[in-house]
């Protein structure tokens, strides 16, 4: 990858795309999603960078949707500053959003996003990056009451954190006999 990234701004490099939060947070959760291969031309991103990058932006907006929810999203190739392959994943809002005690208004919404520029310090930069809205079961196999059940624990933007297993209570709930509703080993979740 030649385009260099603020190490702050790097939520997740995996084997194809790196996922980061863009710098300029004028719009509150602006990611990139860069192809770690040196390619400078979108029609040149083979057809497995393709097929990873359509899940790569399906995983980004779900995380957005939960920690932001945006009302609309922009999806650019703009590559003027880097020539390296690039997707700005812009959302897009209709209300004031709050993060961190900042208010972040979008004042172009319906139109083309705007050329103001707000640079984040680089503990608000990793901190978006490593934004943790809380544990969540996002999906898990329901059997009759006492059987085990099966999960898949998620963190933050969307990162898989645990495969967990524990004892269907049968009463609805999501959690561990003995620990309360609402935990799975001991870990506070949400039902997604």
């Amino acid at each position: 990858m030649s385009l260099r990234l603020h190490p702050a701004s790097v939520i997740t490099a995996d084997r194809l795309w790196t996922l980061a939060v863009n710098r300029n947070q004028n719009l509150l959760g602006k990611t990139m999603l860069v192809a770690n291969r040196g390619v400078d031309s979108v029609g040149a991103l083979r057809p497995d960078e393709w097929a990873d990058l359509h899940d790569q932006v399906t995983r980004v907006t779900t995380a957005l949707d939960d920690l932001f929810r945006p009302d609309h999203y922009n999806y650019a190739f703009l590559m003027n500053a880097d020539i390296q392959v690039h997707l700005h994943v812009i959302p897009r809002y209709r209300e004031v959003r709050s993060w961190h005690g900042e208010t972040f208004s979008d004042p172009h919404f319906g139109t083309l996003f705007g050329t103001e520029v707000r640079l984040l310090n680089e503990d608000a930069l990793a901190s978006l990056a490593r934004r943790d809205p809380g544990v969540h079961v996002v999906a898990a196999i329901r059997g009759a009451a006492g059987s085990r059940r099966l999960g898949v624990v998620v963190v933050g933007w969307g990162l898989v954190v645990a495969l967990a297993s524990w004892t269907d209570p049968g009463d609805g709930s999501v959690g561990v006999p003995g620990q309360g509703p609402g935990s799975v080993f001991g870990a506070v979740v949400a039902s997604a």
